[in-house]
């Protein structure tokens, strides 16, 4: 089973607090075509968030982690090293 990476937050449905920074402003166009625009900001820690629409997308600084492990980031030299 694949571990979840990230957490989506619906403002629309949850009533939460959170603080962020804004970082700044991006567009982009999905595999199916549509144009989307969002926001991209940090968490308190720092951590990166990306804002569309009510949505927040929330990824902890140990997903990043996981993320650079599976990729092979911390691989010894030599090996995806370049």
């Amino acid at each position: 089973m694949a571990s979840k990476i990230g957490h989506i937050l619906d403002t629309s449905k949850e009533s939460k607090f959170i603080m962020t920074d804004h970082v700044g402003e991006g567009r982009g166009i999905l595999d199916n075509g549509q144009e989307i625009n969002y926001e991209l900001l940090s968490a308190m820690d720092r951590a990166p968030v990306i804002k569309y629409g009510k949505k927040y997308f929330l990824l902890s600084w140990e997903d990043i982690l996981n993320l650079a492990e599976k990729k092979g980031l911390f691989e010894k030299e030599g090996k995806n090293n370049e």
